[in-house]
């Protein structure tokens, strides 16, 4: 289903911040910290990637490091592989900071941006392209057919954010492609799910547009039990949702590819306190409030 249309809502207080300075010393060094509730114990592997990351971006701006290097800091409240974008943020405050460093574009173009992040982040792992355009636009967005199209709200929505942890068993590319490959329950749930997603996400597309907050949870909640019924979601995303909706939510849903990570909740302003602390005392962390208008 990664062609299908798509709606996503950035996560505008989750960042990833790069800042760079030129060395005498040939190479790219990387020094990471990850503010964020839930610790990475060892960051070795995540400053290897992002240093071949910066080297794949010199290249694609024609820029030469082999007589001099760059030593890049980086901080990030986005917890990798947990589906909440992660690679895309790198990947696009990778570019931004090397074009402003060597080319002094301090005004980048979305679009511009969203190329070249594209192009980045490409050469480390396949993307649909979504959360490439949601980070580029900082704005809600319809995505289909590769073409993204900018949503305006029709009121201002609230949404609580929290993630469940990284995910722990079978990957949701896995399970995917099972779904896709074998034929069983899951195989015909997925031919269903196939045809009846891309339709909900127009349908969101246009209730955003005319600010029906409650219309969109519903839709949110469908969209979530097709989800959990190929298997892509989680007892602990499970708890979640449960206790959101029991606190007034209007509608919730695992985001991201599933099998454990974030969670998002459309709420009222009156229920974001007690579904945040709720959220807290079940276990999730990253646990953050979003007001879109």
């Amino acid at each position: 289903m990664s062609g299908s249309p798509g709606i996503v809502i950035p996560a505008t207080n989750l960042r990833t911040h790069i800042s760079l300075s030129s060395t005498d010393s040939p190479g790219v060094q990387v020094e990471c910290a990850f503010r964020i509730d839930q610790p990475v114990s060892d960051t070795t592997p995540y400053e290897k990637t992002a240093a071949s990351l910066i080297g794949e971006a010199a290249y694609l701006l024609d820029i030469d490091l082999t007589e001099s290097g760059i030593e890049a800091s980086i901080k990030t409240t986005i917890p990798p592989g947990q589906g909440a974008g992660s690679s895309s943020s790198l990947c696009q405050a990778i570019m931004q900071a090397m074009l402003q460093h060597f080319l002094a574009s301090h005004e980048i173009h979305p679009n511009y941006l969203m190329y070249f992040g594209r192009q980045l982040e490409q050469r480390f792992h396949p993307i649909s392209g979504i959360d490439n355009s949601a980070i580029a636009y900082r704005c809600p967005i319809f995505f289909e057919g590769g073409a993204c199209y900018r949503i305006p709200l029709g009121t201002e929505f609230c949404f609580v954010v929290g993630s469940t942890g990284a995910r722990t068993g079978t990957s949701p590319y896995e399970i995917m492609h099972r779904c896709r490959t074998e034929h069983n329950l899951c195989h015909r749930l997925y031919v269903e799910a196939e045809r009846e997603m891309p339709e909900l996400a127009r349908q969101m597309f246009g209730h955003l547009k005319e600010g029906s907050v409650s219309k969109t949870g519903k839709l949110m909640n469908r969209a979530h039990a097709i989800l959990n019924g190929l298997g892509l979601s989680t007892p602990d995303i499970e708890a979640a949702i449960e206790k959101a909706l029991e606190l007034g939510a209007y509608g919730a849903k695992l985001t991201g590819a599933g099998a454990g990570g974030f969670v998002i909740a459309l709420v009222p302003f009156q229920s974001i306190e007690r579904i945040q602390k709720a959220w807290i005392q079940l276990g999730l962390t990253n646990v953050s409030f979003i007001q879109i208008h």
